[in-house]
């Protein structure tokens, strides 16, 4: 063995351990560009839906999507935005107090006074002076993600050629056209996922507005709202948006408290049951526990971009897997 050939070894190691952890440091702002790749296929698809139907090339009619939106989002915010804010302002102003009244219920029972002793009582001191500071620290944060995540998807969504052909260009010339396809078929696969979603986001959050409001909680139209966002993380994200108003509900009645957990209740099952499976027809199958531990892992691995793209990242893996692995394997025996 030629020293040459242990030093060319050697090089290529190196560069593969830097190449790895240069990626590591970077990975959640390469998860932020899939990001923007997934509402880039969106945009660029209702592009060329619209493309088909007037004479205008796509780029112009992805750029037309997108002022569309803009104007939608306006829209609902110059007709709901008043009392959207009014309700948001109220729960925040109502924060403070709520953490109050709950300690005094809790200290008002033997077990409530257990768990007071076992938590501690400067919980709810450390929450109503932190709680402000933290928000605003963590709606920047998302702020800023959102920007980039949109800024990204802009730009892919109205031309996506140029980097179609940038990437394809890295492939060897035998394997490009299969590799295409294969891009093609992930992005198929996003758009019907991401569209599932949306509609699946916003029924719930109609649904459990309009619940909550039945049953006498207060602010069910910002709570509403509130379900519907999180609603696009799949498992955790609903569970999350139930706290606030099964809270709310709590210093209003016990009972009313009651009513609200099976407003969210049923909510959910509607969605299991009816909404996803029809909001979804177009979209892969992907078991509900792959689902959650793609929240989990990437959430671990990459913070709040990987909760919110974690599943489909892993409905790319998915369309990755089958079209370079299991396609190409031989057919199982029948059972």
């Amino acid at each position: 063995m030629s020293h040459a050939w242990f030093a060319q070894r050697v090089v290529i190691v190196i560069a593969l351990v830097v190449s790895v952890l240069a990626l590591w440091h970077i990975a959640e702002y390469l998860l932020l560009g899939f990001g923007g790749i997934v509402f880039a296929v969106v945009i660029r698809s209702a592009g060329s839906a619209v493309a088909r139907h007037l004479p205008i090339s796509k780029p112009i009619a992805s750029a037309l999507v997108v002022l569309t939106v803009i104007g939608a989002i306006a829209l609902a915010a110059a007709l709901l935005g008043d009392e959207v804010t009014r309700q948001v302002s109220e729960f925040r102003s109502s924060l403070p107090g709520t953490v109050q009244q709950i300690r005094d219920r809790l200290a008002a029972s033997q077990i409530g006074r257990a768990i007071l002793s076992t938590v501690g009582s400067s919980v709810g001191d450390t929450l109503s002076m932190t709680w402000v500071v933290d928000t605003a620290t963590l709606l920047l944060d998302v702020l800023a993600d959102l920007a980039i995540v949109m800024f990204i998807a802009v730009y892919l969504g109205i031309s996506p050629r140029p980097y179609m052909r940038a990437t394809l260009a890295l492939i060897p010339p035998p394997h490009r056209m299969h590799t295409q396809a294969t891009l093609r078929a992930c992005g198929s696969s996003l758009r019907s996922w991401l569209l599932g979603q949306l509609v699946a986001m916003t029924f719930v959050g109609a649904l459990t507005a309009l619940g909550l409001w039945l049953v006498g909680v207060p602010h069910a139209l910002a709570l509403g709202i509130l379900v519907g966002l999180l609603d696009f993380v799949p498992v955790i994200g609903p569970l999350l948006g139930a706290v606030p108003g099964v809270v709310l509900a709590y210093l209003a009645s016990p009972v009313t408290a009651l009513y609200a957990i099976a407003v969210y209740t049923a909510v959910q099952q509607v969605e299991a049951m009816v909404i996803q499976p029809l909001a979804q027809r177009w979209a892969v199958d992907l078991p509900p526990v792959i689902g959650l531990l793609a929240i989990v892992v990437s959430g671990a691995v990459f913070g709040l971009p990987g909760v919110l793209f974690g599943v489909p990242l892993v409905v790319v893996l998915k369309v990755l897997v089958h079209r370079y692995w299991l396609d190409k394997q031989p057919p199982l025996p029948t059972p």
